[in-house]
């Protein structure tokens, strides 16, 4: 961990703190404000610091808002105690906004997947040491890659997709494969930056700050707009510092950095 204040580190950032604008956090979730994951890789546990960390930042008149390819059920259960908080869910595909009763649903619908689920349980009777994930627009398989299932599972996934596209009106579908599973999703997305561009003339702050934090490639899109917008753009690492890359203004080294952040940012607000 760095020997330096956080305002020392990041000097500009705080600067706009002291002189009285309020954060706007466009947080990713895994990686970033989580710290270990249970074995199949996808239940995760919030630093224990973040909670407290974002209420005080609402209190003080500043946003916190967590974008992150999970569920909004599952986006919601995490920040359950803290009321009527934005949060983007699917990368984007659903978002929720405190002054909205519902929530907004990119092109207006989600994809149809009973049919899918109903093949895929069927599938999955003899393969062992993996699950299904409802991820609201996204639908997962939770299965790592060394499993010798694997193969087969991504080719089951490809030979359905055209049929979960038919039966969600034409919507166009794709495959995303990881360490620990498969995703089927919508192709057309506001993806992470697009999240930004959406939520925040629906915020109505005053002097935002823009601040956007992530570990991974698909927060680079978010984390090069708050760059060329001004913001502050900080790369979260995992374990050593290797440098800004350049579509960041600063980094991190872990979760428990991030959260130390967002716990100076909180009590610098005035």
């Amino acid at each position: 961990m760095s020997k330096f204040s956080y305002a020392a580190r990041f000097p500009a950032l705080f600067a706009q703190i002291n002189a009285g604008g309020k954060p706007v956090c466009f947080f990713d979730q895994d990686g970033t404000v989580t710290t270990n994951l249970e074995e199949n890789g996808y239940n995760l546990c919030l630093h224990e610091d973040l909670l407290p960390a974002v209420r005080e930042i609402i209190a003080k008149g500043g946003i916190y808002i967590p974008s992150s390819a999970r569920s909004m059920a599952d986006l919601k259960n995490c920040y359950a105690t803290i009321p009527y908080l934005p949060i983007a869910a699917n990368d984007g595909y659903v978002l929720s906004m405190p002054t909205k009763s519902t929530d907004i649903v990119y092109n207006g619908r989600l994809p149809y997947y009973e049919t899918f689920k109903e093949k895929l349980s069927q599938f999955m009777g003899g393969i062992l040491d993996a699950s299904s994930k409802e991820l609201g627009a996204y639908f997962g398989l939770m299965i790592d890659i060394a499993h010798p299932g694997r193969f087969a599972c991504e080719e089951f996934f490809a030979e359905n997709i055209e049929s979960v596209s038919a039966l969600s009106g034409g919507m166009e579908m794709t495959l995303v494969t990881h360490t620990n599973g498969i995703t089927m999703e919508p192709v057309y997305n506001r993806g992470k930056a697009g999240v930004i561009d959406a939520m925040l003339p629906l915020l109505n702050i005053e002097d935002p700050i823009l601040i956007v934090a992530g570990d991974g490639d698909t927060d680079i899109g978010a984390l090069s707009l708050a760059k060329r917008r001004g913001g502050h753009a900080f790369k979260v690492h995992d374990g050593s510092m290797p440098g800004i890359p350049q579509y960041a203004t600063g980094e991190l080294f872990d979760s428990h950095d991030c959260v130390g952040l967002l716990k100076a940012i909180a009590k610098a607000m005035k």
